[in-house]
């Protein structure tokens, strides 16, 4: 990644958060057969919001032109429908399935320019639009000169490549977004996926559709074939899709969210066959899911799948193994699989999550016995070599007095 692409990168990061609940949806921007008004695009926000100073651009990615806005829609007067959503579309087109009344529609006119087919990125901005004339590429190398968006703030981008012959490049990944790189084919559309709960957005995939009769009423948009299906969220194939629905809620979907959490626990070198851990996770919505007394594998490895409600984001992971104290970390879950380190402090024996008087007699106890004598206690055995003895009290004594998180 070169200088240029790290600093827009960096920038578009910073200034992204100013609006990161306003999102690019839907997109059909290339349907099989004529594109004549039968493109749209979809964004999704809170109910209400005001798109005052917003503008969407569609850069070109394509040879010689790269980097340069094909298209500017000003959303300026517009607010997210009850639902969230606002549908851009031509004026003269109805789709199929039926917009949701609760949508709002921009309709242009239907002399208004169709998006590019070729390699294109779409950005979602609020602030001053930049002038019609931009080249944001003017090396056509694929880096953004992300400046000459001047004061304007980025809230979303995805992009897509042809594969043609010749520069194809998608901006979206300079700026912290999707990519969708060049392969077999050139997607007809861009569609996000929900969780199960409807509460946030797994991930983006992008498909060739089947033709439609078209006229005054298109769709509905079924997927083509499998090869031509592309999915960033795990577990979400060809056969789970049902078709485009621009207006209405993009569907959800359950796949499966995994966490795998290794436990590194303090002065502890053995098996962990036949001991337990306990994960709470709190998501992003504070919604807790808690695994009890989970089988830990023979190398430290505690796995839970979480359902698919739960809400993706920044969230609170807490982890207690048997004999170690419970230990807070901030945690992102994203879509599909997850893996975590959590660094637990050792000594608590009788599993109260604090390291005291009660575990050093219960140590005491079993002092100089080994795995099969009578009176041996496993969790007194905190470095895990099946024998009592002054590294198990070195051990409790560096955490003495003290309490999980």
């Amino acid at each position: 990644m070169n200088k240029t692409r790290l600093a827009a990168l960096a920038g578009a990061l910073f200034v992204s958060s100013f609006a990161s609940a306003q999102q690019l949806s839907e997109l059909m921007i290339n349907p099989t057969g004529a594109d004549t008004n039968r493109e749209f695009i979809e964004l999704k926000s809170t109910p209400g919001f005001s798109y005052n100073n917003y503008f969407l651009l569609e850069i070109d990615g394509d040879l010689s032109v790269a980097g340069r806005i094909n298209k500017t829609v000003l959303l300026t007067g517009l607010t997210a429908g009850s639902n969230g959503l606002l549908l851009i579309k031509k004026a003269v087109t109805n789709f199929l399935p039926t917009a949701s009344g609760a949508t709002t529609i921009l309709n242009l006119p239907v002399g208004d320019p169709d998006f590019h087919n070729s390699s294109t990125t779409f950005i979602l901005c609020a602030g001053t639009p930049p002038v019609a004339t931009t080249d944001f590429d003017a090396a056509n190398n694929g880096s953004f000169n992300i400046a000459l968006l001047g004061t304007a703030t980025i809230a979303d981008a995805v992009s897509i490549e042809d594969n043609d012959v010749g520069n194809n490049f998608g901006y979206a990944d300079n700026l912290g977004f999707k990519n969708f790189p060049a392969g077999t084919y050139m997607p007809d559309m861009l569609y996000r996926v929900n969780n199960s709960g409807l509460t946030a957005f797994l991930g983006w995939t992008a498909m060739d559709v089947l033709i439609d009769a078209g006229g005054a009423a298109s769709g509905p948009y079924l997927p083509f074939q499998a090869a031509n299906f592309t999915s960033d969220v795990p577990g979400f194939t060809f056969a789970n899709f049902t078709n485009m629905n621009p207006g209405n809620i993009n569907d959800g979907f359950s796949g499966a969210v995994t966490l795998a959490v290794t436990l590194n626990v303090g002065g502890y070198a053995g098996d962990f066959t036949g001991r337990g851990a306990d994960v709470v996770y709190t998501d992003s919505a504070s919604v807790n899911h808690s695994f009890l007394n989970q089988a830990i594998s023979i190398t430290g490895v505690v796995n839970v799948t979480l359902p698919g409600s739960a809400a993706l984001g920044a969230g609170t992971l807490r982890v207690k193994m048997s004999h170690s104290l419970t230990k807070q970390d901030s945690f992102t879950l994203v879509a599909g699989a997850n893996t975590f380190t959590s660094s637990q402090l050792n000594g608590d024996v009788n599993d109260d999550d604090f390291v005291g008087f009660d575990d050093f007699d219960i140590l005491s106890a079993s002092f100089n016995l080994s795995m099969g004598d009578s009176g041996y206690v496993d969790l007194a055995d905190l470095n895990g070599d099946m024998f009592v003895g002054f590294d198990d009290f070195d051990i409790l004594s560096a955490n003495f007095n003290t309490s999980g998180d």
